[in-house]
C-alpha cells in the first residue's frame, strides 16, 4: 500500500511541476510576442482602425510565433467581447473569453483564464501609453495543448490513473479540466461543486490549496485513491486519482517511480530549452 500512494503522489507532484512549468512558459511565450515592437505596434493600429492592415512583417512574426510556440489563434477583443481581428483558430468559448478580458482590461494586467477543453488561454491588455486599455489580445493554445497530456495516464501507473483540475469560485470549487474517461468520479467539466459537500471533498482540498491524499468512494462506490497538489501561482488546484485495486497491484511499483521521476526530469529540461 505504501509503494501505491508513493507511486500516486509522485504523480502527483510532477504533473504539478510540469503544469507550472508549461503554463508559465505559454505566458511567457505570448508575452514575449506581443511585446515585440513589430507586433505590438500593429495590434495597436488595427485595434484603433479595424479596416487597417497589419503588415506583412508582422503578420510573418505572427505566424512564426503560432507555429513555434503552438499558438491556436490570436485574436484582439474589445472591451464588449468582440473580435476586431484574429488570426488561426477561431474563438472558443467567446462568453468566458469576454468575462476573461474584461477582468483583464479592469485589473490592467495579463491573466490566464479557465482551460476551454485541454486548450490554454492568456488575455493580456492592449497598451498605448495614454491611459486605461480598451482592447486585449487573446492567445489560445492548440486542441492538443499541454493540458490534456499531463492529465492522462501516465507511464508506470494502472489503467485507472489520471488527474483533473479544479479552482476556487467563491463557495464553490469548479471543474476546469481532465478527469477519466469512464468518469468514475461523476464530476463533469464546468462543474461548481459546493465547498461544503460532502461528495466535493477531494476537489474542493484541492481548490482551498490544501494537499494531501484520502481515499474516497467513486460513483459506483469502488475505493479511489486521490492526491491534491496546489498551484497557487495561477490559482488552481490538482488532483491525481488511482483506484485503489490499481494502486495495490504494485505491479513495477518501483521501477514505475523512477521511470516517472527520470521523465519529469526530461520534460523540466525540455521546458527550459
Amino acid at each position: 500500500e505504501r509503494d501505491g500512494w508513493s507511486r500516486l503522489e509522485a504523480s502527483a507532484d510532477l504533473r504539478r511541476d510540469e503544469l507550472a512549468s508549461a503554463i508559465g512558459a505559454f505566458r511567457r511565450e505570448a508575452l514575449g510576442t506581443l511585446e515585440r515592437p513589430i507586433v505590438h505596434d500593429a495590434l495597436l493600429r488595427v485595434a484603433r482602425d479595424p479596416g487597417s492592415e497589419l503588415g506583412e512583417q508582422a503578420r510573418h512574426e505572427l505566424a512564426l510565433a503560432r507555429e513555434r510556440f503552438g499558438f491556436g489563434g490570436v485574436q484582439i477583443v474589445d472591451a464588449t467581447g468582440r473580435v476586431v481581428w484574429q488570426t488561426g483558430e477561431p474563438l472558443f468559448a467567446p462568453r468566458s473569453a469576454t468575462k476573461l478580458v474584461e477582468r483583464a482590461l479592469a485589473l490592467r494586467e495579463d491573466l490566464l483564464g479557465d482551460p476551454v477543453g485541454s486548450r490554454l488561454v492568456l488575455a493580456a491588455p492592449l497598451e498605448d501609453g495614454r491611459g486605461m486599455p480598451d482592447h486585449a489580445v487573446l492567445f489560445q493554445g492548440r486542441g492538443d495543448c499541454i493540458t490534456r497530456k499531463l492529465l492522462a495516464g501516465w507511464p508506470g501507473m494502472g489503467a485507472s490513473n489520471r488527474a483533473y483540475l479544479v479552482r476556487q469560485e467563491g463557495e464553490h470549487a469548479v471543474i476546469l479540466a481532465g478527469g477519466d474517461a469512464a468518469n468514475v468520479q461523476g464530476f463533469a467539466i464546468g462543474q461548481r461543486l459546493p465547498l461544503a459537500s460532502t461528495h466535493a471533498t477531494i476537489p474542493a482540498m484541492a481548490a482551498t490549496r490544501i494537499e494531501s491524499r484520502a481515499e474516497v468512494l467513486d460513483v459506483r462506490g469502488q475505493p479511489t485513491w486521490a492526491v491534491t497538489r496546489s498551484l497557487p501561482e495561477i490559482g488552481w488546484g490538482l488532483v491525481a486519482t488511482e483506484s485503489r485495486a490499481d494502486g495495490m497491484t504494485g505491479l513495477g511499483a518501483t521501477w514505475g517511480l523512477l521511470l516517472l521521476l527520470d521523465l519529469g526530469l526530461v520534460l523540466f529540461v525540455i521546458g527550459l530549452v
